[in-house]
């Protein structure tokens, strides 16, 4: 039977731009060349892999891939501190993908890119089958509130949902309202000013 776990967390829904041009350039390789295919999983694991690399280095858990997508998962404590620290984890991993995964020029000369929406709230994991067939589905508000932020990601985006922006640390970064009002879109991390053993004074 399947099991099912009640979570507070993070979820992260990133969809990569340009697979379905790169899906097609490969065929087309494929028809002319007996690697197409082969070379096509390489690409996109590579790729993938970067992502992968970043939500784990940066304490989350990749549920699930669906086609081009991903979904990936910060559980919390249940506090609004920790929340909050895992929100910030997020964000920060969010920036890192974008840095090493925006404009990623493949070996065949397709573009590609990722949008990444976040939300936060509560979920249920479900946990179904056993060892090797074993997979997760996520359901819940926090779901249904990154697929509607989703909506608003453009390849190199990092979109919030309004519970997202609101229970973050806005401190640490910059956003931009989205036109809606209610998403917002992590324009960057701030930058401290560090402090200098002397100060110039204007003359």
């Amino acid at each position: 039977m399947p099991r099912v776990n009640r979570v507070i967390g993070v979820c992260m829904f990133a969809d990569i731009s340009g697979f379905t041009s790169l899906c097609e350039t490969y065929a087309l390789k494929a028809s002319e060349e007996s690697c197409g295919t082969e070379k096509l999983t390489t690409t996109l694991n590579k790729y993938l892999g970067k992502i992968v690399e970043d939500i784990l280095k940066h304490g989350g858990d990749v549920l699930k891939f669906a086609g081009d997508a991903l979904l990936a998962l910060w559980v919390s404590e249940g506090n609004c501190k920790d929340t909050t620290l895992l929100i910030n984890k997020a964000i920060i991993c969010s920036i890192a993908i974008q840095e090493e995964c925006d404009n990623y020029l493949t070996d065949v000369g397709v573009m590609l890119g990722v949008k990444i929406a976040l939300s936060v709230g509560k979920m249920i994991v479900t946990h179904v089958g056993v060892d090797e067939s074993k997979h997760f589905d996520l359901s819940g508000r926090a779901v249904d509130d990154v697929n509607k932020a989703e909506k608003w990601a453009e390849p190199g985006a990092i979109i919030l949902s309004h519970m997202a922006y609101l229970n973050c640390d806005q401190t640490l970064f910059l956003f931009e309202i989205m036109a809606d009002g209610w998403h917002y879109r992590v324009a960057g991390a701030k930058v401290e000013e560090k402090s200098t053993a002397s100060t110039v004074h204007p003359t």
